[in-house]
Parts: structure tokens; sequence; C-alpha cells
């Protein structure tokens, strides 16, 4: 992976990202004995997807929904260890 990093602290509960960083993720990383469930949607609304420990290189991979993805489609997040 390169480019910018968001470091998510466990714990973190964000119903709103950043201005930056809302709809830009194109992959993740997600620690050991953590989830990170991600929401498509302002608010924890639209699509949810729960991302398990380990690596996600291409979210253009990870279907959301019957012909979507979750490249640049982050737009609120829960993290927990």
């Amino acid at each position: 992976c390169a480019g910018e990093v968001l470091a998510v602290p466990p714990g973190a509960d964000v119903p709103y990202m950043p201005y930056r960083w809302s709809a830009e993720a194109s992959s993740l990383v997600v620690g050991t004995r953590c989830e990170l469930q991600a929401w498509s949607g302002r608010g924890k609304g639209g699509s949810k997807k729960k991302f398990a420990a380990g690596s996600y290189p291409r979210l253009q991979e990870v279907r959301k929904g019957l012909f979507g993805n979750w490249n640049d489609a982050i737009r609120a997040y829960y993290c927990t260890c």
C-alpha cells in the first residue's frame, strides 16, 4: 500500500469521517484481533461491511451490493479490538 495513512485507534467510533478522508480509502489494514465496521453513508447510514483482521490492498475487489464495491466508499467507521 502506498499513499497517505489514517491511523485508527482501538475503540474509534467515527460517524463522520474528516473532510479529506471521506470516501477516499482505497485500501485497509485491520490489526490483529481487531474488526473494522464501515458504512457507505455519513452518520453510519447506507451499506455496512465488517472487515476482519488482515489486509485489504484493493477495496475495488470487495463487493458492496450487486454492482458496487468499497473503493472510495467509506464515510463512517467503528473499530473494535
